[in-house]
């Protein structure tokens, strides 16, 4: 685990605070202030997650084996951590991307077969006819399908699948599809 002035030293690089001011001028509480949040554990990862500012915009910093940060967005403790646990679980499955051919494995639908199932699931679930897929996702590891749509009609959007969620679930709020994704797989395995 990193100490506070450490953590601040990798931000000073990443938010290059270094074309304008000394190295020397990092500390614990300089350029950014801290407040500790939580610890998480992830497997065998232990997560330190603190929150800090940057001209207004509010970040999450991760410090685990591999130091990280974003922007919070306006998501909970609890949305960061399902969306920690859905994108591992998501990266375990195998996952292909809609627009991804894998030449050569028979395992994997082509592209224009996956799209047709996600727009199949996406009708049988919402009901919509006027959609544009934003997101798709095929599980080689079970053959499952997950993605965002968009209702052309009205701007919601809506996660769908087959063998993960029996109904369609509106994206509440606005955050970018994988994060939707994320957040809501993690959601289902924590509860």
């Amino acid at each position: 685990m990193l100490k506070l002035e450490e953590i601040n030293e990798y931000l000073f690089y990443e938010f290059a605070y270094d074309v304008t001011f000394s190295k020397s001028a990092v500390s614990e509480t300089w350029p950014f202030k801290f407040k500790y949040l939580e610890t998480f554990q992830l497997d065998h990862e232990i997560l330190r997650i603190y929150e800090f500012s940057d001209e207004g915009d509010e970040y999450f910093f991760l410090d685990g084996p591999i130091p990280t940060y974003f922007k919070k967005e306006q998501m909970t403790i609890k949305e960061l951590y399902n969306q920690l646990v859905g994108s591992r679980w998501i990266s375990s499955q195998d996952p292909v991307e809609l627009n991804r051919s894998i030449i050569g494995d028979e395992s994997v639908p082509s592209v224009k077969e996956r799209r047709n199932t996600l727009n199949l699931i996406a009708k049988d679930q919402t009901g919509l006819e006027n959609f544009k897929i934003i997101e798709g996702l095929y599980f080689k590891k079970n053959g499952c399908y997950l993605g965002v749509i968009l209702s052309e009609d009205d701007g919601r959007r809506f996660i769908i699948s087959n063998g993960i969620i029996k109904d369609s679930i509106l994206v509440q709020q606005n955050y970018s599809s994988w994060r939707a994704l994320s957040i809501y797989i993690g959601g289902i395995i924590n509860d």
